[in-house]
């Protein structure tokens, strides 16, 4: 699967429409996909999106009965819960439930974040928020920025 990558910024009508990157329709055409599948990420304060082959790899890492006393099933339950199919309309764009764009903050504008195998779907001032304060310290402290130092 070719990565999500790149930050696009999109309007949100009124019902709650929003336009798909088009970057974004062309890696889930190729795999004959005609929509995204969407789901709340409320430890980030955000939308987690991605195409049907993720919800499949899921599904088929959780077994068919249900343990909730293994901490390690919860989560692939919890995304497979929570999770919501859109098909995009003529015009690219998805309609996505008003409980999961309330939980977001996101009313009249989003922000598509490529994160390679997934995407992020965000209130643009929640994604400043979030880019200050959690990617630029991450990134000056990563491997990558001690390479980018060395190379100076």
């Amino acid at each position: 699967m070719r990565p999500f990558i790149g930050t696009y910024e999109n309007k949100v009508d009124r019902k709650g429409r929003v336009s798909v990157p088009a970057k974004f329709r062309a890696v889930l055409s190729a795999e004959d996909y005609t929509g995204i599948v969407v789901r709340p990420d409320v430890d980030k304060g955000c939308i987690e999106g991605y195409g049907m082959d993720r919800l499949e790899r899921l599904n088929d890492l959780t077994p068919d009965l249900v343990d909730f006393d293994n901490p390690e099933s919860a989560p692939a339950y919890q995304i497979l819960a929570e999770s919501e199919e859109l098909s995009f309309d003529p015009n690219g764009r998805v309609l996505i439930p008003a409980p999961i764009l309330e939980e977001a903050g996101i009313d009249e504008t989003a922000i598509f974040v490529g994160l390679g195998r997934v995407f992020q779907i965000w209130n643009p001032e929640a994604y400043q928020t979030f880019k200050n304060t959690k990617l630029r310290p991450a990134a000056k402290t990563s491997p990558a920025a001690k390479v980018k130092e060395g190379d100076q």
